[in-house]
């Protein structure tokens, strides 16, 4: 697209250099298009398939706030979740020792649950499972979670922050008690389905479930060692793959389009329309940095550019708020300007690229696009 010349190059060098085999990128006004280009390939192997902007891909961490947080968000609106209400209000047998953990530091990433721990591969070395072929069950997705929940905290609660995958497992399952039903069925019904978003949702793989679109849409990841297989439509995180596929820090499928019609729903509440699925007031407080005095970039949810080396680059504004993930894919927001910026890749496939050179991309592309976007909107 005319003027977009500068983030469509950046785009096709780093396809052309190995940072990912492919990729989709999208800029958006609200909900209108303005610049959507895809490069590269969606798979090398086992044959060469070129991506397109109809591609789906596994989002990785972005599902913490295009699924997760999204779910919290809709039920705070309707008043069905207070944000400080301790985690024992809704979990029932929650330890005494983490009492004092609230919905808001799950979020927050303030509950003082560890970053990161080896859950599926210490599942799969389990006595029992030795010498059997194991796969995802519900016994699987019950030992991650009591052993998640089972283990000690790194801190106090609300007194420091560590990004936490463990704190947003622990959120999905408190958010599916609430809801009653297996949560990603019910955002489907409540969120996905109403906002046009059909090609995005879970792979449960405890229930021979499908691929959110069929498999020549979908990007493969990575050449699994662990698993013995190439991955395609099957989540890539090992965690989120001994929960089923189906987590609240990974496992969404989706499209460029898709995150872009979440995003501009997001930007429409956040400027107090009230007409979509969430409500304005809950978008704000999502969209708030809630702990600065702990050097906190995260809102409830989101993150937030953080100057000189910010992954969201140095031209969006303070209030934009965003996510990436660990194949390579990223949603930003930044509702002064109204400015939806979607980038898809799987930069595991089949094997996983350094990350330090996916970091270098996303400013790099971030602040050509909102340069190209300047320019168009005058």
């Amino acid at each position: 697209m005319k003027g977009f010349e500068a983030p469509a190059t950046v785009l096709r060098e780093a396809a052309d250099s190995g940072v990912f085999p492919g990729a989709v990128a999208r800029v958006g006004v609200g909900g209108e298009l303005i610049w959507e280009e895809a490069v590269g390939w969606a798979a090398l192997a086992p044959a060469r398939r070129a991506a397109t902007v109809e591609t789906v891909y596994d989002v990785a961490s972005v599902t913490k706030v295009a699924a997760t947080a999204s779910a919290a968000c809709l039920l705070v609106g309707r008043g069905a979740l207070g944000l400080d209400d301790p985690v024992g209000k809704h979990l029932s047998g929650w330890p005494a020792d983490k009492a004092p953990v609230t919905v808001r530091h799950l979020l927050g990433h303030t509950a003082g649950f560890a970053g990161w721990k080896a859950y599926g591969r210490m599942w799969l070395e389990v006595d029992d499972l030795k010498g059997h072929e194991a796969r995802p069950s519900s016994s699987s997705r019950a030992w991650m979670l009591e052993t998640i929940v089972g283990d000690d905290l790194i801190a106090e609660p609300g007194t420091a922050c560590t990004y936490s995958d463990p704190g947003y497992i622990v959120l999905w399952e408190l958010l599916e008690r609430i809801v009653g039903e297996p949560l990603d069925v019910w955002l489907s019904r409540e969120l996905f389905g109403p906002l046009g978003m059909d090609a995005t949702g879970f792979v449960d793989l405890t229930t021979e479930g499908s691929p959110p679109a069929s498999s020549e849409r979908i990007a493969p990841t990575e050449d699994c060692p662990t698993r013995g297989r190439p991955l395609c439509g099957e989540v890539q995180d090992l965690n989120a793959w001994a929960l089923g596929g189906v987590a609240g820090h990974a496992g969404l499928f989706t499209t460029a389009a898709d995150l872009h019609r979440l995003g501009a729903a997001w930007l429409a509440a956040v400027k107090g329309d009230g007409e979509g699925p969430f409500n304005p007031d809950s978008a704000l407080e999502f969209f708030r940095l809630q702990r600065p005095d702990l050097d906190s970039p995260f809102a409830l949810g989101w993150d937030s550019p953080q100057g000189e080396g910010s992954l969201a680059g140095q031209r969006l504004g303070p209030s934009a708020r965003g996510h990436w993930g660990y194949t390579g894919c990223s949603l930003w927001l930044e509702p002064t300007r109204g400015l939806v910026i979607v980038l898809l890749t799987n930069r595991v496939h089949p094997h996983d690229t350094p990350p330090e050179e996916m970091s270098a991309l996303r400013p790099r592309l971030h602040d050509a696009a909102v340069a190209a976007a300047e320019e168009a909107l005058g």
